[in-house]
């Protein structure tokens, strides 16, 4: 490994809720048969099956986004020699990381990611990458108190 590595920032900086919703409409079984119990139902009792219905559709949305960042995660750190989870910034991004590499395998790096990603874009993915960057993320900062 080089001495003077590089750090990729990257962040999925946007995700589709309503597309995720959505998709999780279309394949949940537990959707499926809450949506099926609602039709059934008189309008009062059809009512709260469907307020149900939408924290369900929503709370599987929400796994979906943990999976999908979970997903991109372990693929890219395959291709660093170490990564860095930073704090999420706003509701609708799901991932933010660095990724340590050598300056030579970046554009290597910055493919193989776009190419990973891009199977997220139907998804309703978008992703920021930036770099290379200085590996800040990466260095240990201890603190003395001097008393």
């Amino acid at each position: 490994m080089n001495l003077s590595n590089g750090e990729a920032m990257f962040n999925l900086k946007d995700w589709n809720k309503t597309r995720t919703e959505r998709k999780v409409t279309e394949i949940s079984e537990n959707v499926k048969r809450l949506r099926e119990a609602t039709a059934k139902k008189p309008l009062g009792t059809a009512y709260l099956l469907k307020l149900k219905l939408d924290a369900t559709i929503k709370g599987e949305a929400l796994k979906q986004r943990e999976q999908y960042a979970e997903e991109i995660r372990r693929k890219l750190e395959k291709l660093a020699h170490e990564s860095r989870s930073g704090t999420l910034i706003g509701e609708d991004m799901i991932l933010n990381a660095a990724f340590l590499i050598d300056r030579e395998t970046f554009k290597t790096f910055k493919e193989e990611t776009e190419r990973i990603l891009g199977g997220y874009r139907n998804d309703g993915l978008e992703f920021n990458f930036t770099g290379p960057w200085p590996p800040y993320s990466f260095v240990k900062i201890k603190k003395e108190v001097k008393g």
